[in-house]
């Protein structure tokens, strides 16, 4: 059989392979980028739709924010505007914690000079200020449960007792302090066994204290770092960290304080038209 009659009767030469091979090939690619592109296009729609519901869900969510916000403002907000007080300046970045536990006053031994930088501290003497109805109500109060300053006093018809509450927290503290002095503080006058009277009241203060740090559950990040003499890592208890202005409250509440407020305390008698509220339990004081 010749070369000639062999090439006509063979189905497929070997150069016609190659070029089917070729484009087989070639066929194969454009398919799979076509599904490609189909899978590419039917994606989109899905992509677009899920950053479509994140955009609405964070719109939604600053709106709910702004409202829940302008409905219930912070008090913190309440309290510097309706007082008075620039809350622009009452941020400053550890300004009262230079001190070191060392050489610290508060920390000394009992003495009048400790004494008086506490009582300074608490704003002692001049923790009672007042606020206007308007205040109360902003504040969330209701006004016909509070106790009103009486107007022979000097102040105007529509002024309430109140207290900035940090002041009241340091008295607490400061009672913890004496605690721990006992014997220099209470022992002439309680003796070993102190009038429940007086547990009940340094109890109080612990609860203050604990219900207050609990309260604003602080989220500042404590570090260690290795110390010379010791063998394990120290915290580092003095994080940077962003403070009011304690300085500038303690001279407002000086500013704004009731004068002389404890020598009429005493002699402050229940109005007719008072709401009475049940006692507390147990009882403080």
């Amino acid at each position: 059989m010749t070369d000639q009659y062999q090439k006509q009767l063979s189905p497929v030469s070997l150069e016609d392979e190659e070029e089917n091979t070729s484009q087989e090939s070639l066929l194969e690619v454009s398919i799979a980028k076509l599904q490609k592109k189909r899978q590419t296009k039917r994606r989109i729609p899905l992509v677009i739709a899920a950053i479509t519901c994140v955009i609405v869900a964070g719109v939604l969510g600053f709106i709910a924010g702004s409202v829940s916000h302008s409905a219930r403002p912070l008090q913190d907000d309440i309290v510097f505007a309706g007082l008075g007080l620039d809350r622009r300046l009452s941020l400053g970045h550890k300004s009262n914690w230079s001190t070191s536990e060392v050489n610290s006053v508060y920390l000394q031994a009992p003495g009048p000079e400790v004494d008086a930088a506490w009582n300074e501290l608490s704003l002692e003497d001049f923790e009672m200020t007042t606020i206007t109805g308007e205040q109360a109500r902003a504040l969330g109060r209701d006004v016909s449960l509070l106790s009103k300053v009486p107007e022979d006093w000097g102040l105007g018809p529509d002024r309430y007792f109140a207290q900035i509450h940090v002041f009241h927290l340091i008295h607490c503290l400061d009672e913890v302090r004496k605690y721990i002095h006992y014997d220099h503080y209470h022992l002439e006058q309680f003796g070993r066994t102190p009038t429940p009277e007086f547990v009940n009241h340094k109890n109080h203060c612990l609860h203050m204290l604990l219900e207050n740090l609990m309260c604003q559950s602080s989220s500042d990040v404590i570090t260690h770092n290795w110390r010379k003499t010791y063998h394990v890592p120290l915290a580092d208890f003095d994080p940077p960290r962003q403070c009011r202005n304690f300085d500038a409250l303690r001279t407002w509440g000086k500013e704004h304080a009731i004068p002389d407020y404890r020598s009429k305390w005493a002699s402050l008698e229940v109005p007719s038209d008072a709401v009475v509220l049940p006692a507390p339990t147990p009882r403080l004081y």
